[in-house]
């Protein structure tokens, strides 16, 4: 049965155990899972068509857009791992409470604005290694 996607949260935490995390709030839009495994060619002179193999799973990168909060703790939070190039967890929470965790770093930071219009963010997070579903 599909799930309604609002009350879905995002968490930041630091790498170790246990992981304390800080909410990442004002996010409107979570996008990603994006990434493909790598093809393998193992084609040999003796075949007699294209073969390959799959290489390692390659989950990309996930984009949390939302509003710009400058005093939410969690939104200083993944602007000071970009800027200190850390690696950081993550958690998505589903409003059935399942969800699923990553390693990963923060690769943009970006902050827009323009006429008539709200001030806006946008976070890029390159997912490193598996993902942990809970």
């Amino acid at each position: 049965m599909p799930q309604n996607s609002q009350f879905t949260t995002i968490h930041i935490g630091d790498v170790g155990s246990p992981v304390g995390y800080i909410e990442v709030l004002g996010i409107a839009t979570i996008t990603g899972l994006d990434g493909t495994a790598n093809e393998i060619d193992t084609t040999t002179l003796k075949s007699t068509a294209k073969q390959r193999m799959i290489g390692l799973q390659d989950y990309g990168s996930m984009t949390f857009t939302g509003n710009y909060e400058s005093a939410d703790l969690g939104q200083d939070a993944m602007r000071a791992a970009k800027a200190a190039l850390t690696q950081k967890v993550f958690k998505i929470t589903y409003p059935d409470s399942k969800g699923f965790t990553f390693a990963g770093y923060v690769q943009s930071a970006s902050l827009d604005m323009g006429v008539d219009a709200k001030l806006a963010t946008t976070f890029k997070v390159l997912v490193d290694g598996d993902i942990a579903e809970f």
